[in-house]
């Protein structure tokens, strides 16, 4: 692996998506390449980096934190079904209004 800085990871604030970058000619998701840097070894298939807060753009170690597909999965999962009952809370209220 390429050697760079992790000081040089910042969060890009304009951009709420997973970042790109070239390492070795080949285009990798800047979040997963961390991760690996902070291991020191190539995370597998079943490994996804998470962003703690939210924002894919924000690539600081500290935000960054692996699951397995399954917990990625129930956790997103999980914050949809909140939102859905927060929505449904809010439509009742509405209706009271």
């Amino acid at each position: 692996m390429k050697d760079i800085s992790l000081k040089a990871i910042a969060i890009d604030e304009k951009c709420n998506c997973h970042l790109v970058m070239a390492v070795n000619g080949k285009t990798v998701y800047k979040h997963r390449y961390v991760m690996e840097l902070v291991l020191g070894r190539k995370l597998n298939f079943n490994e996804v980096v998470h962003h703690k807060n939210g924002i894919e753009g924000d690539n600081r170690v500290c935000n960054l934190t692996i699951m397995s597909r399954r917990e990625h999965t129930a956790y997103h999962n999980h914050e949809r079904m909140l939102e859905s009952e927060r929505e449904s809370r809010e439509w009742v209220k509405s209706l009271y209004l």
